[in-house]
């Protein structure tokens, strides 16, 4: 990785990071690894790899690639957790109606089990007459 490419990748991370008002400790606790161990990846002292940035975009909610852009402006992601607000609310009100179809269907099937119930009670006072 070239110096300057490892430089935004870090200065980016150091300003997303504090634009959220996160610790280093807390980065550090999402990656697995201690603060002295995260801070050497933020200062560049250690070279982040590929699955630590995927992590740490997936923790922040951002495409990896945002790590790439020189000249980001991290309050700009804000407009990121809007979106998946957003989205989550979506996915919420599916959820929500999913859940009346199946207990709407449950309390079909327990009707008819009742109605199979009182039908067998039916077929075996018949049987017991007989």
């Amino acid at each position: 990785m070239n110096n300057r490419l490892k430089q935004t990748i870090c200065d980016n991370l150091l300003k997303i990071r504090k634009a959220r008002r996160l610790s280093q400790q807390e980065l550090a606790e999402v990656l697995n690894m201690t603060q002295p161990s995260y801070r050497e990846l933020e200062i560049g002292v250690r070279t982040i790899n590929a699955v630590q940035l995927g992590e740490i975009a997936k923790f922040f909610r951002i495409p990896v690639n945002h790590f790439y852009l020189e000249g980001l402006d991290p309050r700009a992601e804000h407009n990121t957790d809007e979106v998946y607000l957003e989205q989550l609310k979506e996915q919420l009100e599916v959820y929500r109606l999913t859940l009346r179809i199946h207990i709407s269907r449950n309390e079909e099937l327990e009707a008819k089990l009742k109605r199979k119930d009182r039908k067998i009670d039916e077929l075996l006072t018949k049987a017991a007459k007989l």
